[in-house]
């Protein structure tokens, strides 16, 4: 096993291209033959018997048995569910000891995350764009859309609602959603499903620590009985951050930010269950230091700072209607709230900027099995975006003088059908949804997925649809006076058709492989653009985008507890019309992760290959980095189960590509970072 993952890291991983990464010294461990090494040393070491559960570790049967919820809203069988989707069990949350949600989607096949350090943007099938906040994947929490009403943004990194403590599962499903959930779901959706109060019985809390004065504490308690079950959650943290270093440009000098690229923040969440309710809340709050100086802010500047606080609640009632007809009814409310402080070079000073949105909906479903051979889902859902407020002011002892105040609402209505037709072998899912939002009118979106169950070891899937986003608030109607950004009231949604062809195979040696090839024409791509008349960033709508690839992957446990998987994704993004490749989208993502037990402890090495990257005015080179997980099976010290997590474990010089109101064209990652985290069961 060990000689074919070295051949496989070398092949796909680690390709000798001149641009492969930024020469770093041989005393860092900069090469990527160290990251190699670090793999065989695992697989050496030698596994043990004693090792957890998790998917990978299932038989043939009940692998093919995994339901997932999120693809057609009812569970399924994933090898039978319309879309190539993504699985990501608690156990692996747990030995990887992942501290966020992108860093779990880092893991999925084809997708990847960037950051401009202060929030953290996904990658879906090589395409990204700058700007876009995440709004092209949909975010679930137990089915609720948790993206907010102003960015349409899905919050990834620590801004996001959810310690990963809480996470049960995470489901991602590629490709157009919208037949299924309106809007956002174009490139994918995130399905969270959130653990129970019988699955976290009694209390836990967990402290933590790591470099750049990280630390952290969290609590959380879970009872279940026969009736009921509840689970709460709080939790804390904060990190000094490290020295962030830039070099000057033609119009401003940089240098060393030190103590700038704080974060800090707390969250709160409680699931009470009981009968046939379910109410869920949730509550986040964290502030950011900038130590990258955006729109023109004096570099090194403590003022410049931006909290987001957001909130979820919601109650959802599951009943057997009738037998073979299930009903089920939503009410949710959500709030989420930016403020940022600028400070900018005299005799502007400091600005603020302000958005808060508010929101409520209803949803009802009905899952109907009354028909032989068939499943039917059909529903409508209402939402109401009440308050939708926009603010910014330049600060001084005079008055405040305004920039913006722009305060609106939007309402959206949509509805849905879907079925699930078996014959045989054969699943044909269908389905069709309308939309109606008050801002631009309609929008209708089919989905059709035909899968053919070759034979219990084979599957091949079929998958078309069509998907939209409506262009958010901030998108159209954002400006700061005309000082650097403009308003945009004329945009179009963007539209997107896809077609799929996935495989997945399980050998009888116990290795599971998948691919897909893909194609997604993009119409009317909002992005952000300098419009070369005045100067002003504003957003666009681009003409056709065409987004190709083929992503192929593998995965294998032994007997030992020894677990490895790996993946390759390639795709070409181009501009339809001028034939230009997109900027910030690779050509080449690859991955591997390998997990080997030690007595007992659980040893979780990541290597993660990023290839070359394009911004409007040069590029990034490829580039590759580790990441380690050492994690206790049982309680060690002190009766308390032990973490280590190290992102960036060789400590390269990495970078992402900036959005234009930067001004560099690309900004560092984060170095080395460690954590260790203390977990007693009290």
């Amino acid at each position: 096993m060990c000689a074919l993952f070295r051949t496989i890291t070398f092949a796909v991983l680690l390709p000798s291209q001149p641009e492969f990464a930024v020469a770093q010294p041989a005393s860092r461990f900069a090469s990527s033959r160290s990251g190699v090494t670090l793999f065989a040393v695992l697989c050496l070491l030698g596994p043990d018997a004693g090792f957890a559960q998790d998917l990978s570790s299932l038989s043939l049967e009940e692998l093919l048995s995994v339901k997932v919820t999120g693809v057609s809203r009812f569970d399924q069988r994933s090898n039978e569910a319309p879309s190539a989707v993504t699985i990501i069990t608690r156990d692996q949350i747990r030995d990887h000891a992942w501290r966020s949600l992108g860093d779990m989607l880092d893991s999925v096949p084809g997708l990847f995350m960037t950051t401009d350090r202060v929030y953290g943007y996904l990658g879906v099938r090589g395409f990204l764009q700058p700007s876009d906040y995440n709004s092209n994947v949909l975010l679930l929490i137990d089915g609720i859309a948790a993206n907010d009403a102003i960015y349409n943004q899905a919050f990834l990194g620590n801004a996001g609602l959810l310690d990963t403590a809480l996470i049960e599962r995470v489901e991602f499903i590629p490709g157009p959603g919208s037949s299924v959930y309106g809007s956002n779901a174009i490139l994918g959706v995130i399905n969270v499903i959130t653990t129970t109060g019988r699955s976290e019985r009694g209390t836990t809390a967990e402290l933590s620590a790591g470099n750049h004065g990280s630390r952290g504490v969290s609590v959380r308690h879970g009872h279940a009985d026969d009736r009921q079950d509840l689970l709460v959650s709080a939790s804390a943290w904060r990190s000094d951050g490290e020295t962030v270093t830039l070099a000057d440009t033609d119009d401003a000098r940089f240098g060393r930010a030190r103590g700038l690229d704080h974060d800090r923040g707390k969250r709160f969440m409680a699931r009470y269950a009981w009968d046939e309710f379910t109410l869920l809340g949730a509550y986040s709050e964290r502030t950011k230091g900038y130590a990258t100086a955006p729109y023109g802010t004096v570099f090194g500047d403590p003022r410049t700072v931006a909290r987001d606080t957001q909130a979820l609640i919601a109650l959802t009632h599951r009943t057997e209607w009738q037998p073979g007809l299930n009903l089920q009814t939503r009410a949710s409310f959500g709030s989420a709230r930016y403020k940022a402080k600028w400070a900018f070079p005299l005799p502007d000073g400091t600005n603020r900027d302000d958005s808060d949105s508010r929101w409520w909906g209803v949803e009802v479903q009905a899952t109907d099995t009354r028909f032989e051979h068939h499943t039917l889902v059909y529903g409508a859902e209402y939402r109401d975006e009440f308050r939708l407020r926009q603010h910014n002011a330049d600060l001084g002892p005079e008055p405040d003088e305004v920039r913006l105040d722009d305060s609106r609402s939007a309402r959206h209505l949509g509805v849905y059908a879907q079925d699930e037709w078996r014959i045989d072998n054969w699943r044909i899912n269908a389905g069709l949804r309308i939309d109606h939002y008050s801002s631009f009118g309609s929008t209708v979106n089919p989905r059709l997925g035909i899968i053919h169950l070759i034979s219990p070891r084979t599957t091949v899937k079929y998958l078309f649809g069509s998907a939209y986003r409506a262009p958010n608030v901030y998108e159209m109607h954002y400006h700061d006076g005309n000082d650097t950004m403009k308003a945009n009231p004329d945009l179009d949604p963007e539209r997107v058709r896809s077609l799929e062809l996935a495989l997945e195979h399980h050998f009888d040696s116990d290795w599971r492989a998948a691919g897909s090839l893909f194609r997604n024409q993009i119409r009317k791509l909002i992005v952000q653009r300098l419009d070369p008349e005045d100067g002003l960033l504003a957003y666009q709508n681009l003409g056709r985008t065409s987004v190709r690839g083929v992503t192929l992957s593998a995965s294998r446990i032994w007997s030992d507890g020894t677990r490895l998987s790996f993946s390759s994704s390639w795709q070409a993004t181009h501009d339809s019309e001028s034939g230009q490749r997109l900027t910030h989208s690779p050509r080449h993502v690859a991955k591997a992760d390998v997990s080997v037990p030690l007595g007992n402890w659980r040893a979780t090495l990541e290597a993660r290959y990023l290839g070359a990257r394009t911004t409007p005015d040069s590029r990034v080179s490829a580039q590759s980095w580790a990441n380690l997980a050492l994690v206790s099976i049982d309680p060690v010290a002190a009766g308390a189960r032990v973490s280590l997590r190290v992102n960036n474990l060789f400590d390269r010089d990495l970078a992402d590509p900036a959005s234009e109101e930067f001004a560099h064209d690309r900004l560092p990652r984060e170095g080395r970072t460690a954590w260790v985290t203390l977990a007693w069961r009290l």
